[in-house]
């Protein structure tokens, strides 16, 4: 599975890259979101233009998990990757 994106103020600036693994849109969908929330300065504005319906709402689903417990939410689809989107999020 492959995905990149480019950068609409340089197309100069593109990313390309393949995940291994458990392939799915929806993972593609979340890495590309977070590989370019991760090249971005601290205090820039990033807009993400999505039509995955399954990411948006798998967002929405991180921030406000019903799982109780740690054990419970790591059987959330993609965790690992929505733990890093809230990470990001929280220290830049």
């Amino acid at each position: 599975m492959s995905f990149g994106w480019i950068n609409v103020n340089d197309q100069l600036l593109t990313f390309q890259v393949t995940a291994t693994t458990w392939p799915s849109f929806t993972k593609a969908e979340m890495l590309v979101c977070l590989t370019a929330i991760l090249t971005t300065h601290s205090k820039s504005k990033v807009e993400l233009f999505t039509d995955s319906q399954a990411t948006i709402q798998g967002y929405y689903r991180s921030l406000y998990p019903k799982q109780s417990t740690i054990c419970k939410y790591e059987k959330f689809l993609n965790y690992m990757i929505w733990l890093a989107f809230h990470h990001i999020f929280q220290t830049l």
